[in-house]
């Protein structure tokens, strides 16, 4: 299929293999590093695939990973080969709140306008989105950009305010204190009392909304919550796409999509966390994420 734009985004984008392949989206990859040894970086997709990486979290689980964000020159080779290919570039990378993805990709943007000229298309779009939301956000991209909504147009609407939000829960907050999102107190808390906090992601902000003492507890609450949400919204669940997901358990995700679907009496699309936000939340998390169509 002869595309009229280029959708680029970022590894922090938990997208499956067959989506990125089916919209011919291009994604910019994250480095890991480990730390047993901080010295030896892996480039992801490259050196270490997304199920190496877990294999690899389970079997270590105190060898905490570290990712860092693509350079600016990961974003270049993209946009370069876009710019050869005739088409507009649209970029939209993880919350500049949490990552310096954004920036790398807005630096590429002015390299590239000063080797080419100011007349290149490139948009470099702050999604204020990672993992699974972030993913929802560049699948409803191509998706209108194959309903033939025009490059401007596609960016006018990135550009406004998306409704989206993600709900998710893990058992082991020491990926959480590692990557400093909370305390020690609360994480050594969580060692001595099972507990599975609710967290929730939107706009770029993290906040949180209660916690279980079992994981099913907490997927129930999450799932209540979502409903609460839309009630108070009046919102109508159609005029959303949703996404339930965990990190490469597909028995368990299998479940988790059968329990949504009694829930809320429809299928949600299913993904795994990747390896940049698995990074700091642990292998043990399920997530819950939905946005509003694009077109309505």
């Amino acid at each position: 299929m002869r595309y009229t734009f280029e959708i680029i985004t970022d590894g922090s984008c938990d997208i499956s293999d067959s989506n990125i392949r089916e919209y011919g989206i291009k994604v910019v990859p994250y480095h890991v590093t480990f730390m047993s040894d901080p010295s030896h970086s892996f480039t992801q997709g490259r050196d270490i695939s997304t199920e190496q990486y877990f294999t690899w979290l389970v079997d270590n689980p105190k060898d905490f990973p570290n990712t860092s964000c693509p350079s600016p020159a990961f974003f270049m080779k993209k946009f370069k080969d876009a710019y050869n290919s005739g088409l507009p570039i649209v970029c939209i990378c993880i919350s500049s709140t949490w990552s310096g993805s954004y920036n790398s990709a807005l630096m590429a943007k002015d390299m590239m306008m000063e080797k080419c000229g100011p007349d290149i298309k490139i948009e470099v779009i702050n999604s204020k989105a990672d993992s699974i939301l972030l993913g929802l956000i560049v699948l409803e991209t191509a998706r209108i950009r194959n309903k033939g909504y025009s490059f401007n147009e596609v960016v006018k609407i990135l550009r406004s305010e998306t409704i989206g939000r993600i709900y998710f829960t893990t058992h082991d907050l020491t990926y959480l204190e590692h990557g400093g999102r909370i305390g020690k107190v609360k994480s050594l808390l969580s060692r001595l009392i099972p507990i599975n906090p609710i967290i929730v992601a939107s706009n770029g902000e993290l906040s949180s909304s209660g916690v279980a003492l079992k994981k099913k507890r907490a997927v129930s609450l999450i799932f209540t919550k979502i409903k609460a949400f839309f009630d108070e919204m009046h919102y109508k669940f159609e005029d959303f796409r949703f996404v339930i997901a965990n990190c490469f358990n597909d028995h368990e995700l299998d479940s988790l999509a059968n329990w949504f679907k009694d829930f809320f009496h429809f299928k949600p699309l299913k993904a795994h966390i990747g390896i940049v936000i698995t990074s700091h939340v642990g292998p043990d998390t399920i997530g819950v994420s939905f946005l509003r169509k694009f077109d309505k």
